[in-house]
């Protein structure tokens, strides 16, 4: 049984007792009326109660996962409970909905038989909760050791490209960022306006694997100059968010592009090893053959991150404007959002990788 309903499996092998029954009017009169009763909640096609009335393909399209994979996701839903408005199924449904295709809250209503208010008051119960259970068991440096990220999320080429020694972690950073409604607020809309992107926005900070396991996700930061990828990195470490420094280990080593260089002398003075495409000098036409082959070993190991952001954003609500009434959210709903394919989902390099090539790469 699922949501008072049998799953397809069941009734495969449901088996009759009895050849015939006989029904009294009262009978009939109570099927017809629970009949009327069923049509009624499957009315619409985003009905998440009966697991049966929507396809694998209907779940993947709204929510980002498969049938089992909803389920188990269903079960960090233990702080909420059943209301006579909507299931705990659905309040899931609605929340990862609104994640997965990013319609207005007013549309998912309209869709799932709801009130706006009650849209409302479902996507924040679910966010509280999944804050509390699901986010502590994915992003967060706390939430894996350094001993089985470096063995379950280091690939063979970035050991072979860039460590000396086994226990060395090897972490692709990146700055993301989500955009959002110009505020009424001057101080606010100053602190969130991008001279670079010439529009509101605020600003995280992507840490993964070489494998594209994503190990942190920081913020949001405002994205005024005070906030760039090497400044939000210098604020991490020197503040120990998440416990950072006690997670990384001397000769870490961290791979970064040159939106990182005012932070490159700041992490090598912290004991790291920063692994960055060269820059360019001043006056000069091209790199040397030597700079030129260090620029591609890091380019080899750094697209991972670039293929996180882009995942993360295959959830559209993150790739549209976000409403300002959202903003104190943003960064519980993308640590959700970013635990979602850690849990579910293939890392994006999963199939083993030809050492011989990054030796050959690295000589």
């Amino acid at each position: 049984m699922e949501s008072r309903f049998f799953k397809i499996k069941a009734l495969d092998v449901l088996q009759s007792s009895k050849q015939h029954e006989y029904f009294s009017r009262t009978d009939i009169t109570d099927l017809l009326n629970d009949l009327r009763t069923i049509m009624k909640m499957t009315s619409s096609r985003l009905n998440f109660d009966i697991p049966a009335l929507m396809t694998e393909e209907n779940y993947n399209d709204l929510t980002g996962l498969s049938k089992d994979q909803f389920s188990d996701l269903l079960g960090y839903m233990s702080t909420v409970r059943s209301s006579g408005v909507r299931s705990v199924r659905t309040c899931l449904g609605v929340f990862l909905t609104k994640l997965r295709v990013g319609l207005s809250n007013k549309i998912l209503g309209t869709v799932f038989g709801l009130k706006t208010s009650q849209v409302q008051r479902i996507i924040h119960a679910a966010r509280e909760n999944l804050k509390e259970t699901f986010v502590p068991h994915t992003p967060g440096f706390q939430h894996v050791s350094h001993r089985d990220f470096v063995t379950n999320h280091t690939t063979p080429v970035a050991k072979q490209l860039f460590t000396t020694d086994p226990r060395q972690a090897v972490i692709v950073l990146d700055g993301t960022y989500i955009f959002m409604e110009k505020s009424s607020d001057y101080h606010f809309q100053r602190m969130s306006y991008s001279m670079h992107e010439h529009r509101p926005l605020v600003k995280l900070m992507i840490i993964v694997g070489t494998d594209g396991y994503i190990l942190s996700i920081l913020g949001p930061y405002f994205a005024d100059g005070h906030n760039n990828d090497a400044s939000i990195t210098k604020h991490a470490i020197t503040n120990n968010l998440e416990n950072i420094t006690a997670w990384l280990q001397d000769d870490d080593i961290c791979i970064v592009d040159r939106g990182f260089r005012d932070a490159f002398q700041y992490l090598e003075d912290q004991g790291y090893m920063v692994k960055m495409p060269v820059c360019m000098v001043k006056g000069k036409k091209q790199l040397t053959t030597n700079e030129a082959n260090l620029t591609r070993l890091v380019t080899k190991c750094r697209w991972v991150v670039e293929s996180t952001n882009a995942r993360l954003k295959q959830f559209h609500f993150f790739e549209k404007v976000v409403p300002n009434t959202m903003i104190s959210s943003i960064g519980d709903l993308v640590k959700i959002t970013g635990g979602i394919p850690n849990k579910y989902k293939r890392p994006l390099v999963c199939n083993p990788e030809n050492e011989e090539v990054a030796k050959k790469m690295s000589n």
